[in-house]
């Protein structure tokens, strides 16, 4: 285990992805303890855990700036209330990263399908 990462963390996020990572034909591009980043030919994906969550972030082509899943959820659905939901206090910090891994999957799957199927058209209205 690596200072914020743990070592299985690209193992655990693949298998988590899987159907994802099927369905959009996205490849592992790089790897480490704190972080995993899939590449297909209509977008980038990051997931990068430190301490006990993980963060989305995405981009269009390897040379773009990473943007952000809360920005984007402004960007693309103004007005919806979205809701994240925390771990329990009481699980460790790999149980938590897990169930973080989880809850981004569905954010991904409820929100980020047009992003994956290269849907860029919302970046205009992307704040940072």
């Amino acid at each position: 285990m690596t200072m914020h990462g743990y070592k299985d963390f690209p193992k655990d996020a693949k298998e988590v992805f899987k159907d994802v990572i099927d369905e959009f034909k996205l490849k592992v591009i790089f790897e480490s303890p704190t972080e995993i980043i899939f590449k297909s030919n209509k977008c980038v994906i990051g997931l990068f855990t430190e301490y006990n969550y993980v963060q989305l972030s995405f981009k269009e082509n390897e040379e773009a700036k990473w943007m952000f899943l809360g920005p984007y959820l402004e960007a693309r659905y103004p007005g919806e209330k979205i809701i994240i939901r925390q771990p329990q206090e009481n699980l460790g910090r790999i149980e938590k990263i897990r169930f973080s891994l989880d809850e981004e999957l569905e954010f991904v799957k409820k929100y980020c399908l047009p992003i994956l199927s290269g849907d860029f058209s919302w970046k205009e209205r992307y704040n940072l």
